[in-house]
């Protein structure tokens, strides 16, 4: 019988995996295979606070799942999205412009603002009209792709479009183990490099420990609950604003002397 795991996609495991500065060994192997910088670019990664400033008191509030520094200083914000939130882009381009902003204390130089990368991996298809499971992005003419800057890049990585058999590349593993469901799956990737067997082990014990799945499945309820509330929300102020785009059409037309029939 093919026993279950606690997904590695889940809130709880994937922040206990890579963002906890005792695993900065994973989380660093993750980065070597998927970023093009030296390895010692991730040689004592520095784990910062997710609570991204407010530099006005209404500013909107926003928390970054895992964020770290490299040797360079380059600023790394990872997140796993199991679910399809409303407006996904615009929010990882937000929090991109505020971890740039965030930077600039007063009487810093433009200079002095180090690379900011977002780094989202999706249990769903971002991209339908892409192949490929992982994607990069920087501001470039969609012509010429002449670089406008390389201060922002974007990846993503698209769980459901990973191959069932291996590519010939070590993300390849990483990608089949954050898919994993049972304990069969991890077998099939332990052994593959010290990191992801650290990974593995830690996965098994605390898919063996019943306190730790029972608090894991009350935390999936909740996201969940709070996932419908949102699209709730969503499709009700979609509704609400086509409403009131058709309420100031009609006011505009009636303005310029149509009847409410015209409008």
């Amino acid at each position: 019988m093919t026993q279950k795991i606690l997904s590695p996609k889940s809130d709880f495991i994937f922040k206990l995996l890579f963002g906890d500065a005792g695993n900065a060994d994973i989380l660093a192997d993750f980065l070597k295979n998927l970023l093009p910088f030296p390895k010692e670019e991730y040689s004592g990664l520095l784990f910062t606070d997710p609570h991204l400033k407010r530099l006005h008191r209404d500013d909107k509030l926003g928390i970054l799942d895992i964020r770290v520094r490299t040797y360079s200083d380059f600023v790394i914000n990872i997140e796993m999205q199991v679910l399809p939130l409303p407006e996904l882009h615009k929010r990882i381009l937000y929090y991109n412009a505020k971890m740039i902003t965030e930077q600039l204390y007063k009487g810093w130089q433009f200079e002095r603002i180090r690379n900011v990368i977002n780094i989202t991996i999706c249990d769903f298809v971002m991209f339908p009209e892409i192949e490929e499971y992982h994607n990069y992005f920087f501001l470039c003419t969609p012509e010429t792709k002449v670089l406008f800057s390389d201060t922002i890049r974007i990846d993503t990585l698209e769980l459901p479009k990973v191959p069932q058999y291996e590519d010939g590349s070590d993300l390849w593993w990483w990608m089949s183990f954050l898919k994993a469901e049972t304990e069969e799956d991890m077998e099939l990737v332990a052994g593959k490099s010290p990191a992801i067997n650290k990974a593995v082990g830690i996965v098994m014990k605390l898919s063996r420990s019943e306190e730790k799945r029972m608090l894991e499945e009350y935390r999936e309820k909740q996201r969940m609950d709070m996932y419908s509330r949102l699209t709730g929300a969503f499709r009700d102020g979609v509704k609400q604003g086509a409403r009131e785009n058709s309420l100031e059409t009609a006011g505009r037309a009636l303005a310029m002397g149509l009847s409410r029939e015209q409008a």
